[in-house]
């Protein structure tokens, strides 16, 4: 399938942040076609191997990170009258959540709906409150009984919604943070059919990055890569984001400059980048870039990172948007990156210096 048909394969699939084994099988068998394995740890980490295919003496080992896992809303407590009260299971703002559908993935998959009061019956002071997620509830249509049959409490739920094609070349929907970043390693993965290349390289899919970040630690702590990658998303530009904090949407992935970025592992992306004429963004993350760049970054004894953002209106609601020229301009990006990483090159970016 091409990449358009991936994406919206596992952005429509459930993935919870700690339940993510439905959205990874998807991963799991949709990159089998372009690397030489695919294996899944006991945390539920997918990992496709793309072996050299030139010999090197020294053959880079470089790890490409994505997460999985969507935000969620996790069952805190059942009433008399069977509704469901509810904590979140990652960053979701409660004004965006009144009316939506649901899934509550219980003894078995189970639709409700969050209950929304008519502003035909709100008093005045009402209608300018803005309701804490504490006061939200889960309208499942079910008896109390059926209710306590199916559901118990720390189940989680996530938004019942597809992707949608928009126009202009975008995509919508939700859990795109960071199904879009899955995506691009699997346009990364075709790319690098095309291409010569001494390292090995391994394409990690995520658990968790939305709730603890334990995934990636993990993944780095088997894999001990020379270089790892975090591809996320940032902050697309819509009228209300400001300049200093947006990313423009065709125009290319953001490359982070912060504490979490080997200042030479972002310097070979621009001239990577300049190189084979891919358009960039500066993306400025001075007191961390709030990725998986950041467990990485402190495995063992510590390992270099870049983080690479796409761009991504509406973060953390049910209406995630992207544009897919974005994802294949950064796949391009990784893929010609990867090429480049001789083992020559290697020992140059993994010498230390100040500047």
């Amino acid at each position: 399938m091409n990449t358009k048909e991936f994406l919206q394969e596992i952005a429509n699939a459930n993935g919870p942040s700690g339940q993510e084994a439905e959205a990874s099988a998807i991963v799991a068998s949709g990159f089998s076609p372009w690397v030489d394995s695919v294996e899944t740890d006991r945390m539920g980490n997918v990992y496709a191997v793309k072996e050299p295919t030139e010999i090197s003496e020294n053959p880079p080992i470089i790890l490409i990170d994505a997460h999985v896992d969507e935000i969620a809303l996790m069952v805190k407590d059942i009433t008399d009258e069977g509704y469901l009260y509810i904590h979140q299971a990652g960053g979701f703002d409660p004004r965006t959540l009144l009316a939506q559908e649901v899934v509550i993935h219980g003894r078995q998959q189970v639709v409700g709906v969050i209950s929304a009061k008519s502003t035909a019956i709100q008093a005045p002071e009402e209608m300018e409150k803005i309701l804490p997620l504490g006061e939200l509830m889960i309208d499942t249509g079910l008896t109390v009984e059926q209710v306590r049959s199916l559901i118990r409490i720390g189940d989680r739920a996530t938004i019942r919604r597809e992707t949608l094609d928009l126009m202009g070349d975008c995509m919508t929907g939700k859990a795109l943070d960071d199904r879009a970043g899955i995506a691009v390693m699997y346009a990364c993965a075709q790319e690098l059919k095309k291409l010569r290349h001494e390292a090995r390289v391994i394409f990690q899919s995520s658990v968790q990055e939305e709730t603890t970040g334990l995934g990636a630690r993990i993944g780095v702590h088997k894999w001990q890569p020379d270089f790892a990658i975090a591809v996320d998303v940032g902050f697309g530009m819509t009228p209300e984001v400001s300049i200093e904090d947006g990313l423009e949407m065709g125009k290319g992935p953001g490359i982070s400059l912060g504490s979490n970025s080997h200042r030479k592992l972002y310097h070979m992306l621009l001239d990577t980048a300049k190189t084979y004429q891919i358009p960039t963004q500066l993306e400025l993350t001075p007191t961390g870039s709030g990725t998986n760049g950041q467990p990485m970054q402190i495995v063992r004894q510590g390992v270099p990172v870049a983080v690479v953002s796409l761009p991504l209106r509406y973060m953390h609601t049910s209406v995630e948007t992207i544009r897919m020229k974005d994802i294949e301009l950064t796949a391009q990006l990784l893929a010609h990156l990867i090429a480049d990483i001789t083992g020559e090159k290697k020992e140059e970016l993994l010498c230390y210096e100040t500047n």
